[in-house]
């Protein structure tokens, strides 16, 4: 599928004097930057960086929970301790789109 639609890209391309392939590449540098942000997030995430205004939020929606913020703190840590690594298909996918724009650029400006 990939390779059907990066053929169809760079048939498109040749076919409207690579114009096209700019407008590709400014879009996927758009989306790769956008991508690497959310991993970003996702990261800071991980590491609990949200973990108090995430309280606070739901401690407004639930008035019964008797949880202080230590306790719900641990929790997360532990919680965020199985999966260390879920902002890195983010980035991943972030990177690969930001190098493509660099090579459709790289064509287009050759």
């Amino acid at each position: 599928m990939a390779i059907a639609a990066t053929a169809l890209i760079i048939y498109n391309s040749v076919n409207a004097g690579w114009t096209l392939l700019y407008s590709y590449s400014q879009g996927s540098a758009i989306g790769g930057v956008v991508c690497i942000f959310v991993g970003g997030l996702s990261l800071v995430n991980s590491f609990g960086g949200f973990n108090m205004a995430s309280f606070y939020f739901l401690r407004k929606r639930i008035e019964d929970r008797k949880e202080d913020l230590y306790e719900y703190t641990e929790r997360k840590k532990e919680e965020h301790a199985r999966d260390r690594l879920c902002f890195l298909p983010y980035v991943i996918i972030g990177a690969l789109f930001v190098v493509f724009s660099f090579i459709a650029l790289a064509i287009v400006q050759s």
